[in-house]
């Protein structure tokens, strides 16, 4: 009886070793990360990311303290909000995503999901429609001073978000540029404080 119990408390503490392991293993590749984030040339974490790093630190400053997204042990805050923004600014796969990161598919996956439900709760701090008559007089004339061109308050783009080939309708999905996709059309309107146009 006594060779059992040794044998079984030894597989317990085995195990909790193993645990230790694990999250001092996890804890070192998010310290890498970090330190990897600050070792990265302006230029490129901006063509990666579409921020500038002070742009990114006060977005996350933001989500931190009015949404609620929160890191956890493996995946920091920040971490969790450059997953998503390579995502959008890519216009990418998941897969992709996640070899950059170094985070397997569910995880970006998780990642982007909760940046995008965080985002939506802050939403309409941001992104607004002018209201007043005084607001869109406003946006024209900076539209007009800038590009010279009248009448505008707002601007339209579309972009291919590429999609897995679709089981059905696949050529409604093929695009020009040769992979299935979701034309997304956006509309944006200049209001952010402190913006120029």
């Amino acid at each position: 009886m006594s060779r059992m119990w040794t044998a079984l408390m030894l597989e317990a503490a085995d195990a909790e070793a193993k645990k230790m392991s694990r999250q001092r293993m996890l804890l070192q590749r998010l310290k890498n990360r970090e330190r990897l984030l600050q070792k990265i040339p302006e230029w490129q974490f901006r063509a990666h990311y579409r921020l500038n790093k002070e742009e990114f630190h006060s977005l996350c400053d933001e989500l931190r303290h009015n949404t609620s997204l929160k890191g956890s042990k493996t995946t920091s805050l920040e971490l969790k909000v450059l997953t998503a923004l390579n995502f959008y600014a890519m216009g990418s796969y998941q897969k992709g995503v996640a070899n950059e990161v170094h985070m397997n598919q569910k995880s970006v996956s998780r990642c982007i999901r909760e940046v995008t439900k965080a985002l939506n709760e802050i939403s309409n701090k941001w992104i607004q429609f002018p209201q007043t008559s005084t607001q869109r007089t406003k946006i024209k004339q900076g539209f007009y001073t800038k590009f010279n061109f009248p009448g505008v308050i707002g601007a339209i783009d579309c972009t291919h978000v590429a999609i897995v080939r679709p089981a059905a309708d696949v050529l409604c999905f093929y695009n020009r540029k040769g992979f299935h996709s979701l034309n997304v059309q956006m509309v944006t309107v200049v209001t952010l404080k402190g913006a120029t146009l």
